[in-house]
This record gives C-alpha cells, structure tokens and sequence, in this order.
C-alpha cells in the first residue's frame, strides 16, 4: 500500500492535501540544509548574499566551507528528487490545454531538475581540478546554468500556454489567477539582465571595479538569491492554483 502511493506521488498524481505536504516538504529540507551550511561556513569570511553565491555555501575550499559544504550538496539532490512529481504534476495539467506545449515544458523543467541534481554533486571549487586540466567551477558553471536555465524557460514557456489558452484556447485556466507571477519573473529576469550587462559596462570604464560580485543593485548573488527563491515560490503558486 505504501509503495503503491510513493509510485502514484512520483507519478504526479496529487491530491490537494498531499501536494501541500509534499511543498513542504520540499521547502523546508531545502531551507533547512542550508541554513546548517551556512552555519558552518567560514566566520571569518562573513558570509553575506551580497557578495557570495549560494554555491559558495556548498564548496569544500578552505576560503569557503570546507566543514559544511555537504549540507549544501544534500539540499539540492533531496530538492531535485522531490521535484520530479512536481514536475510531472506541472505537466498533467498543463496538458488539458496542449499536450505537445506541456511536454516541451516538462523537458525543460527536467533540464532544469537534472542541473540542480549535478550542482548538488559538483560543488563550485575554484582552482581545483575536476577531471584532468578540467576545472571543478568550469563544470559547475555548466550544471548550474542548466538548473536555472530549465526552470526559468520551462515557467517561461508554461506562461506562453496560459496565453495561447486565454487568446486562442478554450480558457481553462483564468488568466487573471496564473498570468501574474510569469509577469513578476519576466520583470526579473529584465531586472538581472540589466543590472548585470550595466555593471560590465561599469567595470570596462573603471578598472578598480571586479566583475564579480558587484556592488548594491549590481551585486550578482543578491540577484541569484532573489530569482532562486522566487522561482520556489512561483511554482508553488501555480502548482497550488490549478
């Protein structure tokens, strides 16, 4: 009986009760996990959103979190897990509008699952070597931009269906419900694509200035702190919606 409902969970298929539980599940080991990491990070390196990213809390340099670092790598592999029915559930009903629309955006949103999956396993370990003259920070730069790239067009492409079902579709979704949080990513992503192309036109003027992390609005992790968390949270939403 247990194994018949961990088999209808990981298939997507969620009662309302159970979908609640399982969000917070999700939520709080992540949130958990890396608060523990941050705890262990390096005091003297004082730890700030400002000027570290959150990779910084899952690598073993001794500069960064050689005690803790482990705690980062366990909240985003049980994360990626438990986003599999998510997912899926994402999928079921995005599909009652198109099912070819929804299966483009469950490729991404697993592109994206897969990324965190291997940030998880490959911490940012600048200067050291991953696989012969393959740097660890090469090979994390890559997985990680897959975890955010496939979540935030997976979102992207799903609010292009409630579009597609508002104008041309047979509104099964109310737009005034779902369209609002793929309007706040999209004035983000403006936001961060701005402030980072404005910051490298500043560094190239200035010479004292580092491209990374980059200072108040400019500051890059501020900026992965805020999309990371929100992508959470617009999931969240539209999951809890339908």
């Amino acid at each position: 009986m247990i194994l018949n409902n961990i088999f209808e969970i990981f298939s997507g298929n969620f009662e309302k009760s159970e979908l609640i539980f399982w969000i917070l599940i999700q939520f709080f080991w992540t949130i958990i996990f890396m608060i523990i990491a941050y705890l262990f990070f390096r005091k003297k390196n004082k730890y700030s959103i400002m000027t570290h990213s959150i990779s910084f809390l899952g690598s073993w340099i001794p500069e960064r979190n050689p005690n803790g670092w482990w705690n980062l790598s366990i909240a985003l592999i049980g994360q990626s897990i438990m986003f599999i029915p998510l997912n899926l559930y994402y999928y079921k009903n995005m599909a009652r509008i198109s099912e070819l629309g929804s299966l483009i955006g469950v490729i991404l949103l697993f592109i994206g699952t897969i990324g965190v999956f291997l940030v998880g396993l490959i911490p940012d370990n600048e200067g050291y070597n991953f696989f012969k003259d393959l740097k660890y920070g090469q090979v994390h730069n890559v997985v990680a931009a897959l975890g955010f790239g496939g979540y935030i067009f997976g979102n992207l492409w799903y609010g292009f269906i409630f579009l597609y079902d508002y104008f041309f579709g047979a509104k099964i979704y109310t737009i005034n419900r779902f369209g609002w949080p793929f309007i706040i990513l999209l004035s983000l992503i403006f936001i961060i694509f701005y402030t980072q192309l404005k910051w490298s036109k500043i560094c190239k003027k200035d010479k004292n200035k580092e491209p990374f992390p980059g200072e108040g609005i400019y500051s890059f992790p501020l900026w992965e702190w805020i999309i990371t968390f929100y992508l959470f949270f617009h999931m969240y939403y539209i999951l809890l919606s339908f």
